[in-house]
Order: C-alpha cells, then sequence, then structure tokens
C-alpha cells in the first residue's frame, strides 16, 4: 500500500503540474502548428477507421493514399494510441477533455518510468517520487508537445534501469534482453528521435563500462539488447523501412531527401545547442530559438552539483555525471567534434535532425543527481559550502536585474527567467543553510523544485482570451466540409489559405496534396496545374480558384470557398492503348490533361497489350476502402482497369481471385491487365513486412517474458537487494 500511496502522489503531482488542463478549460496544449496540421489529424483519421471496425494501415486522405505506418509517426502500432482511439467521441471526433487526458497520462507514465529507475539507484520513495515529477513534468518532457516524441521519451528510463543493471551483473543477459525490449517499444511510439536517443544513450553507456572496468562480457550484452530491440520494434520498423525507401522526407533543406540519402548537416547546424545555450539551463528562456528548449531549472541543478559532491565516490554518480556531459555535447551539434563523429558513422543518428532533442539525456541524468542531493539532505550531510555558493550567485543576480532596472526598465521587465533564477537559487540556498531537521530541509527543498518546475511547464499554454491561432483551424471550415458531397467519389485540393493543411484527414475527404511525406511517384510534377485533374479533384478549396473554368459554388464563414472542376478523372477507369515512356517525357504527357491523358495509358516501367475497340466498357467501383477496392468490371475486350491510388510496396492486385502484377500507371497510380468479359478486379494493400514485423514483435515479448520467467524473476524491477544504496 505504501508504493502504490507514492505512485498514487507521482501521479497527482504531475496532475498539479499540468492544471492548465486538468483543472481549466481556459488552455490548451493543442496549438502547435505541426500538433494542428499533423498530429491531431492523423489521430482524428485513425480514431474514425477504428470506429468503422478497420486498423488503419494507409492513409487514404492525402496524397492519393499514402502508408500510414509507413509514416511512423502517427503512432499506428503504439498500445496507448489505441486506448485513445477506442475512447468516446463527440460528433464523430475526438474529445478535447480525453485529448489533454491522453496527453497527462504519458508525463505520468514518464514519471512513473523515472521512479522506478531511481529506486533501482536504492534512492529513498520520498526523493525518487519528487525527482519523477520534475521528470514528468519538466524539463524535455514539459517543452516538447509532440506525443509522439513523448511516447518514446518515456522509455529512457526504463531503458537505462535495465542497462545499468546489465553492466552491474554482466552476466545476466536477462537484463540486456529486457533493456532491449524497452528500446524496442520506443520504436513502436512512432517518431524515430527518442529510438536514436536511447541507442546513443547505451553506446555511452557501454563505452563508459569498457574504460572504467574493461568487461568483455558487454558484447555478449549488445548482441542481445540489439536482438530484441530489433523484435519488439519490428512492428514498425519493417514496414516504415518498406515505405522509406519510395517516400520523400521534408527537413527544412533545400530539397527533400530519401532514406538513403544523410540529412544535410546544414540541418543539424541549424538544430544544435552551443555553448551560449548552457544558461538557459537554469535561466528559462535563455537559449537559441532554433533549438529546443534545455531549460531545467535552478533547484535541480543545485541539487544535482550537491548530490553528486556528496555522492562523488560512487560509480553510480560517476556515471551519471558521465552521461550529463557526453549527452550535452551530442546535443552541441556541429559545436562538438563528438556530433560529428556520431552523425558520420552511427547508424541513423543523420536522422535525428535536431541534435538539440538530445538534451533528454542531460535532464534524465541531472535529475537523477538531483534526487541524491535530495537524499544528502535527508540524511543530514554538510551541504553549507554549495548552498553559500547558491546564494552568493543568486545574489549576484539579483542585484544585476536591479542594476539593469535602474538603467533599462524596459528591458529588464522582459528577464523572468533571470528573476526567477535569482528568486529559487536564494530560497534553495536559505532553505540549506536554515537550522531545521534534515527531513524538514528535504521537504521544503523539494518543494521549491517542484514549485519552480510547475511555474515553468505550461507557460507557454494560451488561453482563451489570447486565442488559439492554430487549434481554431480545427473547427472553422466545418461549414465548409459539410457542404461538400457525401457519398461521391471524388478528391479535393487544398490551398494555403485554407490553413488545415491535412483537411482530408480530420474531415475525412480524399484530398490530392497534404502536409506529410510523400511516395516520390506523387512528388513529380506534383506542382502541375493539370495534375490534379488526372487524381480526381473535383473541388478546389481556396479564397482563390486553381484553374480559371472553376465555378464557385459555396463559401465558408472563414471566407474559403468550394470551387468546382467540370472535367475530373472518377476513381476508376479503363484504358486500352499503352505506351513505355522515359521520366523526363511526364512533363509534356501531364501538361495535356484530363481527359486528354488518358489514352494511351503511359508507365515508367512494365508491359502491357491491351486490345482497342469500338464497344464500351462499363465499370463499378462497388467497395472502396482505405486499404482495399473492388471493380466490377465488363470488358468489351482485352484492357487495363486503373485504380486511383498512388502505387506503394505493399499493394497486390487480383482479377477474379487470381494474383496479376500492377502496373504503376501515368507513373503514379495502379492499372491491371483484364481480359475481355465480366471481372472482379479487387486491389488489396497487406504489407507482408506489416505481418513479418507484427510475428518478430510478438516472439520479442514473448521470448523476454518467457525468458524474465525462467531465470526466477531475477530481483526487484525497482531495484537490486543484492547492491547496497547507490547513494
Amino acid at each position: 500500500m505504501r508504493r502504490l500511496g507514492y505512485v498514487a502522489a507521482i501521479a497527482l503531482g504531475i496532475v498539479l503540474i499540468f492544471w492548465k488542463i486538468t483543472l481549466s478549460r481556459q488552455f490548451t496544449w493543442m496549438n502547435g502548428d505541426d500538433t494542428v496540421q499533423q498530429v491531431l489529424p492523423w489521430l482524428q483519421m485513425q480514431a474514425r477507421e477504428w470506429r468503422h471496425g478497420q486498423f488503419p494501415l494507409l492513409d487514404p486522405y492525402v496524397w492519393c493514399g499514402q502508408s500510414l505506418i509507413g509514416q511512423t509517426q502517427p503512432g499506428a502500432m503504439f498500445p496507448l494510441n489505441w486506448l485513445l482511439f477506442l475512447s468516446p467521441m463527440t460528433h464523430g471526433r475526438l474529445q478535447v477533455p480525453i485529448l489533454n487526458a491522453y496527453f497527462v497520462l504519458i508525463h505520468v507514465l514518464g514519471a512513473w518510468a523515472m521512479f522506478a529507475l531511481l529506486r533501482m539507484l536504492r534512492v529513498g520513495r520520498p526523493a525518487a517520487a519528487v525527482a519523477a515529477v520534475v521528470f514528468g513534468g519538466g524539463g524535455y518532457m514539459a517543452t516538447v508537445d509532440w506525443p509522439q516524441m513523448l511516447n518514446g521519451a518515456i522509455f529512457l528510463p526504463v531503458v537505462l534501469l535495465f542497462w545499468i543493471r546489465y553492466l552491474r551483473a554482466p552476466g545476466k543477459l536477462v537484463y540486456a534482453a529486457t533493456a532491449g525490449v524497452a528500446a524496442g517499444a520506443a520504436v513502436l511510439a512512432g517518431h524515430h528521435s527518442a529510438p536514436v536517443i536511447i541507442l546513443a544513450t547505451v553506446a555511452g553507456l557501454t563505452l563508459y563500462s569498457l574504460v572504467a572496468r574493461r568487461s568483455v562480457w558487454v558484447a555478449g550484452g549488445l548482441a542481445v539488447f540489439g536482438l530484441f530491440f530489433f523484435l519488439v520494434g519490428a512492428a514498425q520498423s519493417l514496414p516504415a523501412m518498406e515505405y522509406w525507401r519510395v517516400s520523400y522526407r521534408f527537413v527544412n533543406a533545400k530539397e527533400p531527401v530519401t532514406f538513403d540519402q544523410q540529412i544535410p548537416f546544414a540541418v543539424h547546424r541549424h538544430y544544435s545547442l552551443d555553448a551560449a545555450s548552457l544558461p538557459g539551463l537554469v535561466i528559462n528562456g535563455f537559449h537559441r530559438d532554433a533549438a529546443l528548449n534545455p531549460f531545467l531549472g535552478a533547484g535541480v541543478m543545485a541539487l544535482a552539483v550537491m548530490g553528486f559532491l556528496t555522492f562523488r565516490r560512487t560509480r553510480t554518480a560517476r556515471i551519471f555525471l558521465f552521461l550529463a556531459v557526453y549527452s550535452l555535447f551530442l546535443a552541441f551539434g556541429e559545436n562538438s567534434i563528438l556530433h560529428g563523429l556520431f552523425y558520420a558513422r552511427f547508424p541513423m543518428f543523420d536522422k535525428l535532425r535536431n541534435p538539440s532533442m538530445l538534451v533528454l539525456g542531460v535532464h534524465i541524468s541531472l535529475i537523477v543527481l538531483a534526487a541524491f542531493g535530495l537524499e544528502a539532505m535527508r540524511k543530514g550531510r554538510d551541504l553549507r559550502r554549495p548552498a553559500l555558493w547558491l546564494v552568493r550567485i543568486g545574489g549576484v543576480a539579483f542585484v544585476g536585474l536591479a542594476a539593469l532596472y535602474v538603467l533599462d526598465p524596459a528591458k529588464a521587465a522582459t528577464q523572468q527567467g533571470a528573476g526567477q533564477f535569482a528568486l529559487f537559487s536564494i530560497a534553495l540556498g536559505s532553505v540549506v543553510l536554515a537550522p531545521v531537521a534534515p527531513m524538514t530541509r528535504m521537504i521544503l527543498a523539494a518543494l521549491l523544485m517542484v514549485v519552480e518546475t510547475g511555474s515553468n511547464s505550461t507557460k507557454g499554454y494560451p488561453d482563451r482570451e489570447m486565442g488559439f491561432a492554430n487549434f481554431d483551424l480545427l473547427s472553422r471550415h466545418d461549414d465548409v466540409a459539410a457542404f461538400l458531397p457525401k457519398g461521391e467519389l471524388y478528391r479535393i485540393t487544398i490551398d494555403e489559405s485554407v490553413g488545415l493543411k491535412n483537411f482530408g484527414d480530420w474531415y475525412g475527404m480524399r484530398q490530392v496534396n497534404g502536409f506529410m511525406g510523400m511516395s516520390i511517384n506523387m512528388f513529380r510534377e506534383q506542382w502541375r496545374p493539370e495534375l490534379p485533374a488526372l487524381l480526381g479533384a473535383r473541388f478546389h478549396l481556396g479564397e482563390k480558384p486553381r484553374l480559371p473554368d472553376q465555378v464557385k459554388r459555396f463559401t465558408g464563414r472563414s471566407g474559403v470557398s468550394v470551387w468546382e472542376s467540370a472535367e475530373y478523372a472518377p476513381l476508376a477507369w479503363t484504358a486500352h492503348g499503352f505506351e513505355r515512356i522515359g521520366e523526363g517525357e511526364l512533363a509534356e504527357r501531364y501538361q495535356r490533361g484530363w481527359p486528354a491523358v488518358r489514352e494511351p495509358l503511359f508507365a515508367l516501367t512494365g508491359e502491357a497489350r491491351p486490345a482497342v475497340c469500338d464497344a464500351p466498357d462499363r465499370l463499378r467501383l462497388s467497395d472502396i476502402r482505405g486499404h482495399y477496392g473492388r471493380i466490377e468490371a465488363t470488358m468489351a475486350c482485352d484492357g487495363l482497369v486503373v485504380f486511383s491510388s498512388a502505387m506503394l510496396p505493399g499493394w497486390e492486385a487480383s482479377v477474379d481471385g487470381q494474383p496479376r502484377p500492377i502496373l504503376e500507371a501515368y507513373g503514379k497510380l495502379m492499372a491491371v491487365s483484364v481480359p475481355a468479359g465480366e471481372h472482379t478486379v479487387e486491389f488489396r494493400y497487406a504489407p507482408r513486412s506489416i505481418t513479418i514485423g507484427c510475428v518478430l514483435t510478438l516472439v520479442g515479448l514473448i521470448g523476454a517474458g518467457v525468458w524474465w520467467w525462467i531465470s526466477g524473476r531475477p530481483g526487484s524491477v525497482f531495484r537490486d537487494p543484492r547492491r547496497r544504496a547507490a547513494t
């Protein structure tokens, strides 16, 4: 019961830190550009498909159908997201209170993971609980508002828990396997940043262990870790790698990149921290605008220093000091040769285009050391010398602010971060110097640390009076969406004036364009105004028409109008001519526009020999879902049936149940050869990579569970009773 009490207290602490979205309806975390344009439409689209009894493997609503699971970031394979998709909806949409609860739950899970790590390190429950709340509600977890990144980050404490246990007892390979399982679970979360950070962290700890202990067992542990990392993450990583090989990723560079191309170093340079950003660890806002905010707090930093000075002779304190410095040098990006070596040689490291995200390793290390500092207070250790320095530093900061106020009052008023630093430094130093009982001192210091964390974690959340510039986009065009015909098969194009780039995902409407990675074939000549008609674009949404012959049908309250085209391709048709062309000829073909581009059907690869006949064909698209299309075709003679969905690996076609090869029609879509007569043509998106990946994930989870069971469940999850306390 006592353990459950601390677990509940940690959850309560996170709820209170995020009071703006848990106890009030005036604020929102869902106002970021990417959150509104990508994350929420992805979640909404998946929840809608789950409601229809379908597991969404493909997103049919953007760029003529793109792999949803291959995008990775939608988090289609993450169990926590499944709970969200099954939650009650209002008017067909995810409820804001449930989205808030989902967001806060991520932070609670991260705090619980941190508590488990600290208990394994034999930190007392009170100090461990406070440090856990600070991790779950502050630092990286407070700065980042992309759920898919946070979902992966919460597994880093678990990986550290079991990897450190393995390094302490290299013969226990089950610990390495469990660390690999946790790292693989971070892959399932969706975003690639957390797995890269985890792998870099494991590499650093392993290097430290080899230098400090010269253990020959580490190689075996790395092999086991890597095996279970691959197995558990396979359900997400295999489909992703299949899709990445045929798609572009937009990385804020001049040109998009493919999977086999390194992200340009200029991108890493732009998102690097530097030495000038170091004060940002304790002064909120003191960092480069292009990089992740590294703020953690003066209280955490001061307690971390006290913790290390007190327990500097212990191996654990030295490990986490090393990890903090190591992660910081990686986060420095172009300002660090260590980052350069990783960028050049460490697998997948270049895909982490924002090196400043590696500050996660800095934060988790400093919070561990801060927990040691709280333990030092509880045990009555002499901390007067660092406390005096803390008061002096805070006093200097206060005097500097006072002088700035005299010289430039307007500028002084903007230095809130520096003022907080001075306040909490002096307050914490005074608490340490106060003649009170050790437990009282620890409680007061813990309160200061939590208050400082809570005062900064949600500072950037806008309130209703300020306006939700991005979040309001999700309801601004409801009248436009209501006007568009339902039950008919067509696509739309979205102008920038609409604002909501993934309009199709949010409202469940097929869209030609979108805001996401896209397959290379859809990127070809995608800017040509004649192309959307070939892709079935009946309506254009924008303040102005996309083509001169489009007719205005409706204007919404937002000023966005619906423009209809007279000519546009259906989502299935036939062709009786075929021509193989080179990629350089695509531009000229697309310029012909629909319907002139229909015949002959052209492709960059493959062969077909359709017959030319005078009688018309008859087609009926009898079933169309995200991952499936069925066409009832009556062919007057041998011909080609086109299905208007982007050609991707994983699509299979059959005619009357017999498999048929797929042609990449018009350099983008899918077509199969169909003989004369009545036939049923089916297209099904069923990548083997998903099936194989899910099997491997189950093998990894079951294998690790069986191994743990036959090993006699070695030790407690929270601590290793065979070793003395780290502090």
